[in-house]
């Protein structure tokens, strides 16, 4: 009977190491995979600050894009005005000439 014992009693130790070992076995797999999942979700920020830097590097460009556009549009309507005054002033000396040879003619 004691044998009995002893033994059932060392099956029961045998069953829960086994069911312990078990347990720990479950957890370091469940860790492992955690780990697997928290270096992916590191890679994806990391895509992510990337992306993010990108277009953030994209929208200072077209900022300045818009700057130098407006900046030439500037340019180009100054060159305009003064286009447009010495056309003025060219007509004005046409018509000027245009009267002193009909003055011409006349005399």
């Amino acid at each position: 009977l004691d044998l009995q014992v002893l033994d059932l009693t060392q099956q029961l130790v045998l069953a829960g190491t086994e069911t312990v070992q078990d347990r720990l076995r479950d957890t370091e797999v469940q860790l492992g995979k955690t780990q697997e999942a928290l270096v992916d979700s590191r890679h994806e920020l990391a895509k992510t600050q990337l992306t993010s830097q990108e277009w953030c590097k994209q929208q200072r460009l077209a900022a300045l894009d818009i700057d130098n556009y407006r900046r030439y549009i500037k340019v180009a309507r100054e060159k305009e005005k003064h286009f447009k005054s010495e056309m003025a002033g060219v007509s004005k000396r046409q018509v000027a000439l245009a009267l002193e040879l009909a003055k011409r003619d006349d005399a």
